[in-house]
């Protein structure tokens, strides 16, 4: 399960690292939520059951466990890159916004369980929107 939480680890390093070089700091977290292969993207694709990091946290909630660590070291990792890229962006409140963009694509890997997947996308865009501009 190590193995597996560290590849898809790899995948969203790959994707964010891609993004920074090729867009502006606002741009990136839009990209990321929306883009190709970003947050938006896997919530709409056919089978999703889920995020990966949150059910494998599931499955091993002692938090001491080589899978929820590499799981952490994961989430420590995103919240920084988001932090580091709002801040480059000049935002306001860059560690509140921070905490909101996780909060955002924690709930939206979740709520689309239960809901229509096009209408999570747009619920996401529309909150990503809201916490880049400061609302």
């Amino acid at each position: 399960m190590v193995a597996y939480v560290q590849s898809i680890d790899r995948d969203i390093r790959g994707l964010v690292e891609s993004i920074r070089v090729q867009l502006s700091a606002h741009a990136a977290i839009e990209a990321f939520f929306g883009g190709p292969g970003g947050v938006g993207d896997q919530l709409c694709r056919p089978g999703f059951r889920g995020c990966p990091f949150l059910n494998a946290a599931a499955e091993h909630p002692d938090p001491e466990s080589p899978v929820s660590r590499a799981i952490r070291s994961h989430m420590d990792w995103l919240h920084g890159q988001l932090l580091a890229l709002l801040r480059e962006a000049d935002h306001p409140t860059p560690e509140p916004a921070a905490d909101r963009l996780m909060l955002l694509r924690h709930g939206g890997m979740t709520q689309v369980q239960f809901m229509d997947p096009a209408h999570a996308r747009t619920v996401l865009d529309s909150a990503v929107r809201d916490v880049l501009t400061g609302s």
